[in-house]
């Protein structure tokens, strides 16, 4: 099961992000629903092709939690195909809680897509960036509190 790499590398949220000025850069927002509570962060990164989905992403970007509804922003990212994945780290301890096999916490990915054990495919996830933009997703949680 992928959920422990997810929770790994979701938790490094932090780190620095940096791109060659190659191509277009564009603000992406993310309205993510079904948020459970207000507690915590809302913790989001998007992937390339080229980089290990959902597990090595330089893009990061964190919000604090709105119960319903929370949005977070993407600035400055290169025009290109991405993933997104998001974790709600409800008591902030900066990484995805797993009990049972199963995260305790809610997960989103674009496209709405969730994989056989949670975490679904690159391709099934992807979508093109090529102006400013709004992608909505569904936080779920699979497992119990």
């Amino acid at each position: 099961m992928r959920f422990p790499i997810l929770a790994s590398l979701l938790a490094a949220t932090l780190a620095s992000t940096s791109f060659a000025a190659e191509s277009a850069r564009f603000d992406l927002t993310v309205d993510i629903t079904g948020i459970r509570s207000g507690a915590g962060k809302i913790r989001a990164v998007l992937c390339t092709a080229q980089e290990r989905f959902p597990d090595s992403c330089r893009i990061s970007s964190i919000a604090t939690a709105v119960v319903g509804n929370t949005t977070l922003v993407f600035h400055g990212v290169p025009d290109g195909v991405y993933a997104l994945a998001a974790f709600h780290d409800e008591n902030g301890n900066g990484q995805l809680d797993i009990g049972n096999g199963f995260p305790k916490e809610g997960l989103a990915f674009s496209n709405n897509v969730m994989g056989e054990r949670g975490v679904p495919a690159f391709s099934a996830s992807a979508f093109k960036l090529i102006q400013h933009s709004r992608l909505p997703v569904r936080m779920r949680y699979l497992g119990a509190r």
